[in-house]
């Protein structure tokens, strides 16, 4: 499974007042309350969390590196394909078995909803090689003028972006048409 630790690191907001803690400074005692509900989940793993609690209930929101756990359930992180806030919620669509199910998860209010929005947009957003290194490879133009050379480099990007694009629509991020658009766009520029 792919690793979001870096991407959650980088994305996830440390608020005190909204209790959105992010590691190093994941608070220790509220954290293990959190997570003696779920004994699936390791303290050692949690790379960030959201804790909310009201009057009547309480619950978090943990991620660790490849997954999201959540008050009645969990999903994958590589599986997630699109996040809308609610009022007090974040509506997650994932990828279950080549159907798209919502997860609905709640949290502490709109604002805290907006903000896991984005971290799970980040997440969408993330590249996914998991453990395949693409390597773009530079090849010997010694030998050809500064013009061919920056022609050639130009094709290069050109022909790896277009890669990542129709990763990005076999993915379903985005449609045949925005594919088609963008990749007739970038071979215009050749």
């Amino acid at each position: 499974m792919k690793d979001f630790s870096d991407v959650i690191k980088r994305k996830f907001p440390y608020d005190e007042k909204l209790e959105f803690y992010v590691k190093p400074n994941l608070p220790a005692g509220k954290l293990s309350k959190a997570l003696a509900s779920n004994s699936k989940i390791q303290a050692a793993e949690v790379i960030a969390c959201h804790l909310y609690g009201g009057l009547f209930s309480s619950g978090a929101v943990v991620f660790t590196p490849t997954l999201c756990y959540f008050e009645g359930g969990s999903l994958r992180l590589e599986d997630v394909k699109g996040a809308s806030k609610g009022d007090k919620f974040v509506q997650v669509d994932v990828n279950q078995g080549g159907r798209l199910t919502t997860n609905k998860i709640k949290c502490q209010n709109a604002e805290a909803a907006a903000l896991l929005e984005n971290v799970f947009n980040a997440i969408i957003d993330a590249p996914r090689t998991d453990n395949i290194s693409i390597l773009v490879e530079k090849k010997d133009y010694s030998s050809y003028s500064k013009e061919a050379i920056n022609w050639l480099e130009l094709r290069d990007e050109i022909m790896a972006t277009i890669d990542m694009l129709h990763q990005r629509f076999m993915d379903g991020k985005i449609s045949l048409i925005e594919f088609e658009d963008k990749k007739t766009d970038l071979l215009s520029r050749l």
